[in-house]
C-alpha cells in the first residue's frame, strides 16, 4: 500500500500511521511501504554485523557509502540502508558522510533472538554464557533487555529460557491474559508489565485489566497475578 491508501484504510492518525509503520520496520519501496521477511531482514543485518567484524569498525560510528560499497553484490544500498535505520541511528561524520551508530539494546535483543527464536526451551546457563560472546565488542547485554521477549523459569532442573515476544500475543485484552496465564500460571508486575503495557489507553487503565481479568495474591512480601477463579 501507498502512504495515502494507509490512511484512507486505517482509522489513525498521521502521527499514529507513522509510528505503525516505524514500529513494522516497513520500507519505501518505489511509493510503496512493505515490510522485509523476517529471515531476509535477519540475514542483512547478519552480513553487517560481519562486515563490522572483519573491518574492525566501531559498532558507533558505521560508514553507509562504505557498507554498500563493500556489500553491493549481496544486497542493494536501499536495504541496506534501511536495516541500518532499524537498528541504528544516523548521524553526520567529520567529513560530512552519512554514518551510523548501532542502539545497543536493539542488537542485543537481536542477537538473543538468533539464539531463542529456533530453540524451543534453551539451557538458561548456557545461552548466558554465549550470549554475550555474540553481540559486536564493546556492547554489554542485560535481561532487562529479554524483557517482552523471552520468558525463564529459573526453578525448573536445569533452569530455562524461551522465546516469547509480546509482538506475537492477541489484542484482545481477555484472549491477551488468557494467553499469558496459559503459560505461566503466576506473574510478578514487572514481569508482566511487558506483555501488557501497550493495552493501556486513556479509558483503559493497566490496573483496571489486572482487576478484570486477574487476582492479586501475596507471599512472603512478594506479588504475584493468577488467573482469576471461574465459579464451579
Amino acid at each position: 500500500y501507498t502512504y495515502n491508501d494507509y490512511l484512507d484504510k486505517v482509522q489513525a492518525s498521521e502521527d499514529e500511521l507513522k509510528t505503525g509503520l516505524k514500529q513494522l520496520q516497513a520500507c519505501l519501496i518505489n511509493g510503496y511501504w512493505r515490510v522485509f521477511h523476517l529471515d531476509y531482514r535477519d540475514q542483512v543485518f547478519q552480513s553487517i554485523l560481519t562486515l563490522l567484524e572483519e573491518e574492525d569498525w566501531s559498532w558507533q560510528s558505521i560508514p553507509l557509502k562504505e557498507t554498500c560499497q563493500k556489500l553491493e553484490e549481496l544486497e542493494p544500498p536501499f536495504v541496506l540502508e534501511h536495516v541500518l535505520d532499524c537498528y541504528g541511528v544516523v548521524f553526520t561524520g567529520d567529513e560530512g558522510e552519512k554514518r551510523y551508530g548501532l542502539e545497543e539494546d536493539k542488537v542485543c535483543q537481536f542477537c538473543a533472538e538468533l539464539f531463542l527464536r529456533q530453540s524451543g526451551k534453551f539451557n538458561y546457563e548456557e545461552f548466558m554464557e554465549s550470549w554475550p560472546s555474540s553481540v559486536p565488542l564493546g556492547m554489554t547485554t542485560s535481561l532487562d533487555q529479554l524483557k517482552g521477549l523471552a520468558l525463564t523459569d529459573l526453578n525448573s532442573v536445569p533452569a530455562v529460557i524461551w522465546y516469547f515476544p509480546a509482538t506475537d500475543l492477541p489484542e484482545d485484552p481477555a484472549a491477551r491474559f488468557s494467553k499469558l496465564f496459559s503459560v505461566k500460571e503466576k506473574w510478578a508486575y514487572d514481569e508482566m508489565h511487558p506483555y501488557i503495557s501497550d493495552l493501556e489507553s486513556p479509558g483503559q487503565s493497566l490496573n483496571g485489566l489486572l482487576l478484570k481479568y486477574s487476582r492479586v495474591s501475596v507471599s512472603q512480601g512478594k506479588k504475584t497475578y493468577s488467573a482469576k477463579l471461574t465459579a464451579l
